[in-house]
């Protein structure tokens, strides 16, 4: 599955074959690009982008095929290749989209499932024509005097000018967001914006910077800190998942006993993406589960907990960037449990569906798992699985 916003008057097939082209060749980093197909089926979901107005959020079903090494040396299926092609996919379908829709930050996301549930998704949507990919050749093999006068009209054009960011985080870690991409460029501040005192009126880049500066812009986290975190939750086994939740459990308390009504001066963990359900789910499982294993020490690791706090702190309080945390803190565990084996290698026998004694209510483990394996290449639990 795989969302993006659009413009309100952008044809959603128009969406779907950009999205299918761009999976036509996918690049590996340190390896170079390989060839790759793509289906789309632009799903009958358009939904008003809340932040953004004359924008839609799409939903399209998607499958990707690629020629890879699909088998480790032991001859086992290789999860984390898969994992990887999906990366790769979302790497190219986020430029050529961007490529291909300029002033609109199309924002893709994915979330994998397995083909029963997506067959379940073409029947009941009934009547979908998939988009397949139309161009069988990479930009790098066009000779180079095939339309050479039309590429001499573009090599004379100037250069692009650098697309804005499109989030920052303020002084009172509060997020903003590109409103209106005209210039000028003006943001509104997220959700955290409905407490007292939120800021009306969209700003440009010079007034946001004057009124509630200094900024940071929210980018990608450092290699070093994924590596730390993917260790640690590695090492703590099947107490990974109940360490995460403590840990944001920690990290939540000491944010909010530094802040005020009017912001989150002591921190904040979801001013990257405040709204999307990823950080929904990281708010409300922190609060909830993660304070209550906070008091099962023999649920979690510690060592893991100090270690995920850690890379979290650099995330949100680096002065030069912050990291959006419930997307990518997602993307880390689902990373580890898939190179691992699995949920029922990265959490323990109550967070497990097929415990008969002693687990958690079902609600409680669907929760926990829909969000930390929300970015896991292995075939996604139904809801019947948790019951």
């Amino acid at each position: 599955m795989l969302t993006a916003t659009v413009a309100r008057d952008t044809d959603e097939e128009h969406v779907a074959q950009t999205v299918a082209d761009a999976c036509a060749y996918l690049v590996r980093q340190g390896e170079g690009w390989y060839r790759g197909l793509a289906s789309v089926w632009p799903l009958p979901t358009r939904m008003p982008d809340p932040y953004r107005p004359e924008h839609d959020l799409l939903t399209l079903l998607m499958t990707v095929a690629a020629g890879r090494p699909w088998r480790t040396a032991d001859g086992d299926f290789d999860r984390a290749e898969l994992s990887k092609l999906v990366q790769d996919a979302l790497t190219a379908v986020t430029a050529e989209l961007a490529r291909e829709f300029p002033g609109v930050a199309a924002e893709p996301e994915v979330l994998p499932m397995g083909p029963d549930k997506a067959d379940d998704i073409q029947e009941k949507a009934g009547g979908l024509e998939a988009a397949f990919v139309t161009t069988d050749v990479h930009p790098s093999l066009v000779p180079a005097d095939e339309n050479e006068e039309e590429k001499s009209v573009v090599d004379t054009q100037p250069e692009p000018e650098e697309r804005p960011t499109y989030r920052f985080v303020d002084r009172l870690h509060r997020g903003w967001h590109i409103a209106s991409a005209e210039e000028p460029v003006r943001y509104a501040i997220d959700w955290a914006g409905l407490r007292p005192g939120r800021p009306e009126e969209p700003l440009t880049l010079e007034e946001l910077e004057a009124e509630h500066g200094p900024l940071r812009p929210v980018g990608s986290s450092d290699p070093g800190d994924d590596l730390v975190l993917r260790g640690a939750l590695a090492d703590a086994g099947v107490k990974a998942a109940g360490s995460v939740l403590v840990a944001l459990f920690r990290l939540a308390v000491e944010y909010s006993r530094n802040s005020s009504p009017r912001g989150y001066e002591g921190g904040s963990l979801v001013a990257g993406r405040e709204g999307s359900w990823e950080s929904e789910a990281l708010y409300r499982l922190a609060w909830t589960i993660g304070g209550d294993l906070d008091d099962k020490p023999k649920r979690y690791s510690e060592e893991c907990v100090t270690s995920v706090i850690s890379v979290l702190r650099e995330w949100t309080q680096n002065p030069k960037r912050y990291v959006e945390v419930a997307e990518n803190l997602a993307y880390e565990f689902s990373k580890v449990a898939d190179e691992q084996g699995g949920w029922s290698k990265v959490a323990d026998k109550p967070f497990q569906p097929s415990t008969k004694v002693g687990r958690h209510p079902a609600g409680t483990i669907e929760a926990v798992y829909h969000y930390l394996m929300s970015q896991s290449s292995q075939p996604v639990l139904e809801r019947d699985d948790f019951m």
